[in-house]
């Protein structure tokens, strides 16, 4: 199994916590890099996208990770939600970097909402004011 992500610090994160054995990390930049040889169609279980979706052109993410993931596969995304006026947003917490904020960008009710369009089931979760889970499975159903 390999789990790709454009950060190097989260790649090195990732390998440090284990189970190096089972797993391989590669960096990717999923938006202006090729989709790498190993990625087939139908042959993956599980996308998980933490955070990154409002940085990413959404509708391309969907459709490649709809043709990427198997029939029973599932597309799980955490994004924080864009709730108007800056000052209702929680504050940085005591391990994120000064600039942090920069790097926190949400989407809004609306964007949420119109994730998994061509998408059979959808499921979304209010984990806070701020947090929405969103579960995608069945692409093109």
């Amino acid at each position: 199994m390999t789990g790709y992500d454009f950060s190097p610090e989260a790649l090195r994160q990732a390998a440090n916590a284990g189970m190096r054995d089972r797993l391989s990390y590669a960096r990717w930049d999923i938006d202006v890099e090729s989709i790498p040889d190993d990625l087939r169609p139908s042959g993956i279980d599980v996308v998980t996208c933490r955070f990154a979706l409002p940085y990413l052109d959404r509708a391309r993410l969907l459709t490649d990770v709809g043709r990427w993931l198997a029939d029973s596969g599932t597309f799980y995304a955490l994004v924080r939600v864009d709730v108007q006026g800056a000052d209702t947003r929680p504050a940085p917490g005591p391990d994120e970097a000064a600039g942090a904020e920069a790097f926190r960008r949400g989407l809004t009710e609306e964007q949420i909402q119109s994730l998994g369009h061509g998408w059979a089931h959808r499921e979304t979760y209010s984990l806070s004011r701020w947090h929405r889970a969103i579960m995608l499975r069945g692409y093109g159903g």
